[in-house]
């Protein structure tokens, strides 16, 4: 991967994608032992008294030339003996060659840089295993994004600019609970699979609003929906924050909270649910207000124009659903302080 600055923009991104999840996984139990050192963006060295990823300079040419391919396959746990460096001889038995001692001593420097990573608890799992262990489907690769990787991410998430965060709300006032619990949303097994895909495409901004799929259609239309059927002309240009918040879903969204949410109406509420709140009612308004943006996009794509009466209709329809699969979902909803009594027929 030395010559990913020459790959297409398109390639690059997939490669620094995988190298990061892998960065991820290996963090996971006991991977780290299994997993090699080179490429590794979990792996670092110490340079002038700071720590920098393992780099393809960090060793020179005769050692790739002499060592390039123990180099390329190398792993933490090659090099240690019951959690302790290795020794000379014992390495040399292992890679059956003779290593030089400048070369020695750079695996020493790695092993003593990145020793602590072999604290891990839990059974060790290489990537190729875990990738031949998928089945059909992808719940366990939502289960693996969910359960192990979004506690080390918060952080991050704070920083997306998505479509919901980059307009509206400054995801830095949010708790823990409301960023984690909104980025994975997607993955709960009660929602439908056709609610899930939409709730993905919405928080990672990738939604089929016109002013993009005209972007790369010019026969399209890029202006509003529900602009154009409501006769409000010139109509605006479709994007994200003007559908979800044009003068048709706003009338919809305002109507919705003042006769049925016991909170004034916030762009932050209606995205992330109650700030601070227990994470059981952060789910349960952000399934009410996801399952609302939801029937709005639907009547998009079939270009019908919403009224708050259809698609009220539509909203207890989708969680007289919900609830049949999920009662305690239906419990916390309804049993909640955040809807009003009327509200919940």
């Amino acid at each position: 991967m030395k010559d990913i600055v020459n790959f297409s923009k398109p390639l690059r991104d997939i490669v620094l994608s995988l190298k990061k999840f892998l960065g991820d996984f290996y963090k996971i139990d006991k991977n780290i032992i299994a997993s090699h050192i080179f490429d590794n963006q979990t792996i670092h060295v110490k340079t002038n008294g700071s720590k920098t990823e393992l780099k393809y300079s960090y060793f020179d040419n005769n050692e790739w030339v002499n060592y390039g391919a123990i180099i390329k396959t190398l792993s933490l746990g090659d090099m240690c003996t019951n959690k302790e460096f290795s020794t000379k001889p014992t390495l040399e038995q292992k890679f059956n060659t003779q290593l030089n001692e400048n070369f020695y001593e750079k695996l020493r420097e790695v092993y003593n840089a990145n020793k602590n990573l072999l604290k891990g608890e839990g059974a060790i799992e290489t990537f190729g295993q875990l990738l031949k262990s998928f089945k059909k489907g992808s719940k366990k690769f939502r289960k693996l994004m969910q359960k192990k990787f979004h506690k080390t991410k918060i952080n991050d998430l704070r920083q997306l600019n998505t479509t919901c965060t980059k307009f509206y709300i400054n995801p830095k006032s949010l708790s823990d609970g409301n960023i984690a619990t909104y980025f994975n949303l997607w993955t709960f097994s009660t929602l439908s699979n056709e609610i899930k895909t939409f709730i993905f495409k919405m928080t990672s901004n990738c939604l089929g609003v016109g002013s993009r799929v005209a972007h790369f259609n010019p026969n399209i239309d890029p202006s509003c929906t529900f602009c154009r059927k409501k006769r409000i002309l010139p109509a605006p240009l479709e994007t994200f924050e003007h559908l979800f918040f044009c003068p048709i879903t706003n009338e919809i969204i305002t109507k919705f909270f003042s006769e049925n949410i016991n909170e004034q109406y916030s762009h932050s509420l209606y995205f992330f649910g109650k700030n601070g709140d227990s994470r059981q009612n952060t789910i349960a308004t952000l399934v009410i207000f996801s399952l609302l943006k939801y029937i709005l996009w639907t009547k998009k794509l079939r270009t019908k124009l919403p009224t708050y009466e259809n698609t009220m209709d539509e909203l207890r329809y989708n969680l007289d659903i919900l609830f049949k699969t999920n009662k305690n979902l239906e419990k916390i909803i309804l049993g909640g302080d955040l809807f009003r009594q009327q509200g919940r027929s």
